[in-house]
């Protein structure tokens, strides 16, 4: 809003002299006013756009459907808002046209107006009314310093608005009415994240998979999603690439569900983050990211994960077993984690199916290790001896069962796989767990697997 300011202050009294009874004089001042720093059309058109979206609201009594009209309340419906900029624009040069058509932002077509103007050798597509703000409850919320609404892309623009006439698409392979209809609500934010505008067109258009739900989160979020699905829907078992270049400091979280992969469990390369992914069960999936540092995350992209078939539910035991319901059942701990930890899935489900595994231990999120071989069984029996073979992340942290009073800690060491392996025997009830003992923090044991010994 800062940045809005300073049209306020330059030309209130200006507008206290133009009053009811505007003239082409007074839009001339008004307008030369505005655009008196610009040194091209461009710029010029841009801040127009700027100053009719901090000065104008949407008139809910639809009474401004002219330019005066709309100057002399300060407010306006969409011809409004165009009429008033095509008056400033042409008072420095520039021959905008207002454009006629219908705009949708749900299922009902309106009747509605923009502006397409040529600057410097560009169609330019601009909806200084969508672009002011919108309707909530009611009532007309301003919005800041949204610019997704000047120069918009054809290919975005197309997504909500449809001209009368088809010259103003200003798109290679021109739609009707009725494919306009087809065509889910885009907005042109969705660019701002990285998305190609004719990729996304030509891949919804020809596909009809829909799109996924995009949030404006761009006035704080600097982030470009270099790969993602393009499409509404996803499926249960198949695999989805996504790839975030991120140069701020907002942490990132992919959310499925109850499974949450945070920005430490991403594959990074210096500010590129990657992550293959497949969702496990109808639910919602988003990409998410943290403000301001305080565990709070704010969706910016949502897919939907549809129900799946029995064959997807068999690609999803094959490529990502512990994903499955079976195992789900059996544990709270993070699947993701789980699979970081290299748990094999395939022997525990099996174990599973066949009865031999009743219930599973408690995992937690300090387990930085590989897991080679433990029990996989939730509760142990006194008197029985169990293995526990693992690779450490890291070296120079101490590892340690503790059973009741009783500390193992003659661990066997590969120097050259760093596997460490111990076997216990259990001798009496209550519980087992293996721990680390960090080596920044001595003294300290962090629990990482738990069991329970009968």
């Amino acid at each position: 809003m800062n940045r809005l300011l300073p049209y306020i202050c330059t030309v209130i009294f200006t507008l206290i002299a133009i009053g009811a009874n505007a003239n082409p004089d007074s839009y001339e001042t008004l307008a030369k006013e505005i655009t008196k720093e610009c040194s091209s059309d461009y710029e010029r058109a841009r801040e127009i756009y700027r100053w009719i979206c901090a000065n104008i609201s949407y008139d809910l009594e639809g009474e401004a459907n002219s330019a005066d009209k709309c100057l002399e309340l300060r407010r306006g419906t969409s011809f409004g808002y165009s009429q008033l900029y095509a008056r400033l624009a042409q008072q420095v040069g520039m021959q905008p046209i207002v454009v006629a058509g219908k705009a949708k932002t749900g299922p009902v077509l309106k009747g509605h107006c923009w502006i397409y103007v040529k600057c410097d050798e560009r169609d330019i597509l601009i909806d200084p009314m969508w672009g002011s703000g919108s309707i909530k409850d009611g009532k007309f919320i301003r919005s800041e310093n949204d610019e997704s609404w000047f120069d918009v892309k054809p290919e975005w623009m197309i997504f909500t608005h449809l001209p009368q006439e088809k010259k103003y698409q200003f798109i290679k392979k021109k739609i009707n009415e009725e494919k306009f209809k087809e065509l889910p609500i885009v907005y042109p934010y969705m660019g701002e994240y990285g998305f190609d505008a004719a990729t996304t067109l030509n891949h919804i258009r020809d596909k009809q998979m829909g799109a996924p739900a995009v949030y404006d989160l761009t006035n704080w979020l600097d982030v470009k999603v270099t790969e993602a699905p393009i499409r509404e829907e996803l499926r249960v078992g198949e695999a989805y690439r996504f790839v975030v270049n991120k140069k701020s400091a907002h942490k990132l979280l992919l959310i499925c569900g109850s499974e949450y992969v945070t920005e430490d469990m991403w594959e990074r390369n210096d500010s590129t983050y990657s992550l293959t992914y497949r969702p496990f069960k109808a639910d919602k999936l988003s990409l998410s990211f943290e403000r301001n540092n305080d565990g709070i995350y704010t969706t910016a992209i949502e897919y939907k994960i549809a129900i799946p078939t029995r064959a997807e539910l068999d690609t999803l035991v094959k490529y990502r077993p512990l994903a499955s319901e079976e195992i789900r059942k059996m544990t709270s701990a993070n699947i993701e984690v789980l699979e970081r930890m290299k748990l094999d899935g395939h022997k525990l489900l099996e174990g599973i199916r066949s009865k031999e595994i009743t219930s599973m231990p408690q995992f937690y999120v300090d387990c930085k290790f590989d897991i080679i071989d433990i029990p996989l069984t939730g509760t142990l029996k006194t008197g029985e001896s169990y293995r526990f073979r693992i690779r450490p992340h890291e070296k120079g942290h101490s590892w340690v069962i503790t059973q009741g009073h009783k500390r193992f800690r003659r661990w066997t060491v590969d120097q050259q796989s760093g596997e460490q392996e111990i076997t216990v025997r259990p001798t009496q009830a209550g519980t087992l767990e293996l721990s680390v003992i960090y080596s920044n923090e001595k003294g300290v044991y962090r629990t990482c697997i738990l069991y329970t010994v009968e």
